[in-house]
């Protein structure tokens, strides 16, 4: 009768499912997060935008120019 060794070549299905629903766990939490990132970008950009007129329509009020602004 002939000895059969059995030798470990790679990894089971079941240590590759759990690594497979571990990465989709993972990119579920950070996906969103990520998409965020442009959202609060834009936001952040139009509150530097509008600072910046609000100062430009205060210095045009104190200084009683009556011009209107052309627009960028």
């Amino acid at each position: 009768m002939k000895s059969q060794s059995r030798t470990a070549n790679g990894f089971t299905l079941i240590e590759l499912a759990i690594t497979i629903i571990i990465l989709a766990v993972m990119a579920a939490i950070a996906i969103p997060k990520f998409l965020n990132f442009r959202e609060d970008a834009e936001i952040s950009r139009v509150k530097a935008i509008a600072a910046g007129n609000s100062t430009s329509i205060q210095a045009g009020f104190l200084s009683g120019s009556t011009k209107v602004m052309p627009r960028e």
